[in-house]
């Protein structure tokens, strides 16, 4: 599971850039959170049918701190971005 804090940005990055696809949604209201589960491009059959192999993101609804791991996980991912658009 990986925690993602800037939802919108998590899944340009997730989807457009390295072109995983959704294949579930969960929702949790009493939580306020929820979860989405992602499978490569073109592997999204077997990943309905056998919940594998997926990444899970999970977002909070509220906005929370997290340490600076995670901090550099969303570092790395803008990193990435703007290499990505660098070189296009």
């Amino acid at each position: 599971m990986i925690r993602v804090t800037d939802l919108d940005v998590s899944l340009d990055f997730y989807y457009n850039k390295l072109g995983f696809v959704e294949v579930k949604r969960n929702d949790y209201k009493q939580g306020r959170f929820s979860l989405f589960f992602l499978a490569a491009s073109g592997d999204e059959g077997r990943a309905r049918e056998e919940n594998a192999p997926v990444i899970e993101l999970a977002y909070n609804w509220d906005k929370e701190k997290y340490d600076s791991g995670l901090t550099l996980v969303v570092s790395l991912m803008r990193l990435m971005t703007s290499m990505h658009y660098a070189n296009v």
